[in-house]
């Protein structure tokens, strides 16, 4: 709209108004989804720390609470197994070793109700009736899966683990 004989345009201010609510709530939902994605990976990265620190005091009934019922896990030289199999394999483990794992989270990734994270362990492994530890290191890529009541389950776990050249 001009103003007549001034060659100058005039505003819509309504126009203008509607533009920058409508901006302001394209801008309110980016935050809302930058919070939500905030509180999924601090929940994703305290599953993480959980299952670390219960793989280290060989707290079993714990790792149970943090895997989904069709779990499946991938090991170096191992046929894959899941929830079934993991009691057997971890008990008898940890009545036999002492172990240490540290785990440095690298990457994670969400993608609506599915996320994985990538991380670097580094695994010691004492034998209780003494000797020297056998030390480990490699990658993992941990698929987690969103439950309706808002937990992340661990889906899927593969690693590449590996002695470290003495």
């Amino acid at each position: 709209m001009g103003l007549s004989g001034s060659g100058q345009v005039g505003i819509d201010w309504y126009s203008t108004y509607q533009l920058v609510c409508n901006v302001l709530s394209v801008i309110e939902l980016f935050w809302q989804w930058r919070l939500q994605m905030g509180s999924d990976e601090r929940a994703i990265r305290e599953v993480h720390t959980t299952w670390i620190d219960a793989v280290n005091t060989g707290d079993l009934a714990r790792l149970l609470t943090l895997m989904a019922d069709d779990v499946v896990f991938l090991n170096p030289g191992q046929a894959p197994f899941g929830r079934d199999g993991f009691p057997v394999g971890f008990s008898a483990t940890h009545q036999q070793f002492r172990i240490r794992c540290i785990s440095e989270l690298e990457d994670v990734v969400i993608v609506g109700e599915v996320a994985y994270t990538l991380c670097r362990d580094s695994l010691s492994v004492t034998p209780r009736a003494g000797g020297e530890a056998t030390e480990l290191a490699g990658h993992r890529i941990t698929i987690y899966r969103k439950q309706p009541d808002g937990r992340w389950l661990l889906a899927r776990d593969a690693n590449t683990l590996s002695p470290v050249a003495s």
